[in-house]
């Protein structure tokens, strides 16, 4: 699954704090990152965000 450019979106649309903690309810652990390095990255799948930890 592609997940780089949703993340990127959320991030945008609600902000660090709340996209990481969306994250983390999803299973996912993000590395928090600026806005300018997630603008300069949106377009790419991996995006500097760490999509491990996912539940099973």
């Amino acid at each position: 699954m592609r997940l780089g450019f949703e993340v990127a979106d959320f991030a945008l649309l609600m902000g660090e704090q709340e996209a990481a903690v969306v994250l983390m309810e999803m299973g996912l652990r993000p590395i928090t990152i600026s806005y300018l390095e997630l603008l300069e990255c949106r377009t790419e799948v991996s995006i500097s965000y760490v999509l491990t930890g996912r539940r099973q």
